[in-house]
């Protein structure tokens, strides 16, 4: 189930093959507001949050206050209907990553991938060694066997799998040690969007169960702004 809910694609609810909308966009007077899946990663889904604040005043939010319900079935009229607040007391709640819970997740990611690089290393230069010490062998054999040249291929396709899994590994690395050294000016953080300017980033939610409905809700100031999702190719 979460694996298929890691290759889940959430996109607005106006979209279709005709008008393929990927960004949902809200405006009020106060400001306008963007979300946009962008991908699955470390089983989250990352969306991208930008908030123009039009207004004269400055607003505060804090990405871990963003809340989100999963549903097979469309989510009730956004109007706060006795209907709808009963819908939604039914569904399960849950809340975006704190900004601190994902770097320390990426930085574990980053040294989970390094260790394991390290480990492949380590293995791959003993099978090249014991493969090279065993041919050295051989060779000095004044006979060799049909069972002996098959020992050595088979050394040498390990030895192969050994260097081409270490380059996953270490270029898997690589890309973690990037995530997360990148992730600091990519994120959204916690803080006030002064009037008349804008932020933008990214926010984290955990995987869920990958269910075809999305609702996320966005609180700014006492005002909470509702956006709709569905599986990409949901009618």
């Amino acid at each position: 189930m979460f694996q298929l809910a890691a290759c889940t694609s959430y996109v607005p609810l106006s979209h279709s093959y005709s008008t393929p909308v990927m960004r949902a966009q809200l405006e009020v007077p106060e400001a306008k507001i963007y979300l946009q899946h962008l991908e699955n990663k470390y089983q989250h889904y990352v969306f991208d949050l930008e908030i123009d604040n039009q207004g004269s005043e400055a607003i505060y939010l804090s990405p871990q206050q963003i809340s989100f319900y999963f549903s097979d079935h469309r989510f009730p009229r956004r109007e706060l209907t006795e209907e709808g607040e009963k819908y939604m007391r039914l569904k399960r709640k849950l809340f975006v990553r704190k900004p601190v819970e994902v770097k320390e997740l990426y930085e574990q990611k980053e040294r989970s991938r390094a260790a394991t690089a390290t480990v492949f290393a380590l293995v791959s230069v003993g099978m090249m060694v014991y493969d090279e010490v065993k041919d050295s062998k051989d060779r000095s054999r004044s006979h060799v066997t049909e069972k002996d040249v098959v020992r050595a291929a088979t050394r040498d396709a390990l030895v192969s799998i050994s260097i081409t899994a270490t380059d996953i590994a270490q270029k898997s690395a690589q890309q973690a040690q990037e995530d997360s050294y990148f992730l600091v000016n990519e994120i959204f953080t916690e803080g006030k969007i002064e009037a008349c300017q804008r932020k933008r980033g990214k926010i984290f939610l955990p995987v869920g169960e990958g269910l075809r409905y999305l609702r996320m809700v966005v609180p700014i100031e006492n005002k909470e702004y509702i956006f709709d999702f569905k599986h990409e190719g949901t009618n």
